[in-house]
């Protein structure tokens, strides 16, 4: 199939190894059955049909960390959506230094988490490594399954948890990976889809402050919509996570750039880092 990584050279399908990512967006249960009521459906289906096209849109325009030296013709992942699941599996078979393709694979995911967010959708997720094989119909292979199986059981929160082959494949290499995954306080290893995203070029222009900024009126509004609800936990999280970004880079960003929580009822702090 032109441009599927996961057929070889005379058009046959084949297992490769790969990143697996499961994904599902926070509460669109519930969404689709407020818009089934309400009578937007179908503006629900185009809002999301053009979040999809601006975060995988915008994920492929982040360059590489070097050129391809092998299958020119080939695309960087396969993915496939269902309602508010989405799987991803990205191959590992475009550069000669697999610690550089790991690194751009984190990269593009920080950027869709993002972007999702930029469009109302928060998510969550998974990742894992393994023999992975995907087509228009058929997305297959254990990497997905222990994918969804982290999903459903760690990520908990609007984070991309790595599974534990995930976390086997990482430690093969040495490097610091502090600018890409951060430590929660219950011990899961998940993308600081902040750092990546909005100090992406901190060398050349410093931090994307609007951007920073969206984040966090992002979350207060959140933090009011779903005061008092199961989903409110979430993001508290987000919260947290902004706020503990914002102190561990603070020769950038004070006190005007954290989140200060909006007047609420009391309502119990999750297990938040």
């Amino acid at each position: 199939m032109n441009g599927n990584p996961y057929f070889d050279a005379n058009g046959s399908p084949r297992l490769i190894k790969s990143i697996v990512a499961f994904i599902d967006i926070i509460g669109f249960k519930n969404l689709i059955e407020e818009a089934n009521r309400n009578g937007t459906l179908a503006n629900e289906m185009m809002r999301l049909r053009q979040a999809f096209d601006y975060s995988f849109g915008h994920m492929q325009d982040i360059p590489s960390p070097r050129p391809s030296v092998v299958e020119h013709d080939k695309r960087a992942w396969e993915v496939k959506a269902f309602t508010d699941n989405i799987a991803i599996g990205f191959p590992l078979v475009r550069y000669d230094d697999a610690e550089a393709e790991f690194c751009e694979i984190m990269t593009r995911l920080s950027f869709f988490q993002f972007d999702m967010l930029r469009k109302g959708y928060a998510i969550r997720g998974a990742i894992s490594v393994g023999e992975t094989y995907v087509d228009n119909e058929l997305f297959f292979g254990h990497a997905l399954i222990e994918a969804y199986n982290a999903e459903s059981t760690e990520a908990c929160y609007p984070r991309i948890t790595l599974a534990k082959s995930a976390m086997d494949h990482l430690r093969q290499y040495r490097s610091d990976y502090s600018d890409i995954l951060a430590e929660d306080s219950d011990g899961y290893i998940f993308i600081n889809y902040l750092q990546r995203t909005i100090l992406t070029a901190e060398r050349e222009h410093g931090p994307f402050y609007e951007d920073l900024n969206f984040h966090k009126d992002f979350i207060v509004a959140k933090l009011l919509e779903f005061c008092g609800t199961p989903a409110w936990k979430k993001y508290a999280w987000i919260e947290k996570y902004h706020n503990s970004f914002c102190a561990r880079h603070s020769r950038y960003f004070n006190d005007s750039h954290r989140v200060t929580s909006p007047s609420l009822p009391h309502i119990p702090k999750a297990h938040l880092p």
